[in-house]
């Protein structure tokens, strides 16, 4: 695949990252049924089912921070979506983040927010959901898929 068009951090996440496969029921699989997974793997048609968040930073007047995801990205750019949201992933040392660990290290890339920030933020678990969406064919004819 050409990946030129395409921030090389980005790129680099999707070969390196390993994201957590996971059951219906969210519960990892074993090492025999492929424990973990590249981004870009799980990402590609059929998709994997894999685990994943999104958080939502509401004030305290109820209103919800959304953001447009940015044009540059690799999988469903433009869209509108969540305050955040990515993926748990397996570490270099073979352990898995949490998903909260996962949430703080991704609202530091993604908003600039200090890790000293993110470490005293109160977050809480809303509800576990499991969905399967394809985004329309990209320019180079592949067809991006989350299943989270």
């Amino acid at each position: 695949m050409d990946w030129s068009q395409y921030n090389q951090g980005q790129v680099d996440a999707l070969h390196a990252d390993n994201v957590i496969l996971v059951s219906p029921d969210d519960v990892p699989l074993s090492d025999t049924e492929g424990l973990a997974r590249s981004k870009l793997a799980a990402h590609t048609l059929p998709g994997s089912l894999h685990r994943a968040f999104s958080v939502f930073f509401v004030t305290p007047d109820r209103k919800v921070l959304l953001q447009r995801r940015a044009l540059s990205k690799i999988t469903f750019p433009g869209l509108w979506a969540n305050t955040c949201c990515s993926h748990p992933l397996y570490l270099p040392s073979g352990e898995a983040e949490t998903v909260f660990e996962a949430a703080r290290r991704r609202l530091v890339q993604e908003l600039g927010l200090s890790a000293s920030f993110c470490e005293g933020l109160d977050m809480t678990r809303l509800c576990r959901l499991r969905y399967r969406a394809e985004a329309p064919k990209d320019a180079l004819g592949r067809v991006w898929v989350e299943h989270e």
